[in-house]
């Protein structure tokens, strides 16, 4: 049903959005395997972040696939469970951290010893880092898992009101 109330804008917004997550997750798995094959670390540590990362990929990838085949309502919802974690990275007190599957923009500031205005991009990626120049205070947004965060919720909203709208119901009724 839900096919049938979306529209063509919006079915093109869910397939961008769907790529974006096959493809994002699929080069983040390709290159996590490839930095455990040529990491010389022997640290568990390591080993830990790169399969945390490969999981955290392949759940984007396989989000992305239930927006392919029609799956919209459960593909928006893992979607957004993928996208929020991406929003916010930051270092504080020591303790940093950095989550992206797919692409990153990044805006922020660093108020360690001024108020200076930071940017950064990267490629699917997990840090965690304790201990760490405990002095460093950062805080970054992900430009782009906010937009697709934002995109996420404005299509669910108009899904809800189509199917608000096909069942004969008013918003003013709820």
């Amino acid at each position: 049903m839900t096919d049938t109330i979306i529209t063509n804008d919006t079915k093109a917004k869910i397939k961008r959005l769907a790529y974006y997550q096959i493809i994002g997750g699929g080069v983040g798995t390709l290159l996590s395997i490839y930095s455990i094959i040529k990491s010389e670390s022997p640290a568990s540590y390591f080993y830990l972040l790169s399969v945390t990362l490969i999981g955290f990929n392949l759940f984007t990838i396989f989000s992305g696939q239930q927006l392919i085949v029609g799956n919209v309502k459960r593909g928006l919802l893992l979607s957004l469970f993928i996208q929020i974690p991406q929003i916010i990275n930051f270092t504080i007190a020591g303790f940093g951290f950095t989550l992206v599957s797919g692409f990153l923009i990044s805006i922020g500031i660093d108020y360690t010893q001024s108020f200076k205005l930071i940017m950064n991009s990267d490629f699917s990626m997990i840090s965690l880092n304790w201990n760490y120049k405990d002095e460093l205070i950062i805080f970054n947004i992900n430009i782009v898992a906010a937009f697709w965060t934002v995109q996420i919720v404005k299509i669910q909203e108009e899904i809800k009101y189509r199917e608000r709208l096909l069942e004969g119901l008013t918003l003013e009724q709820n």
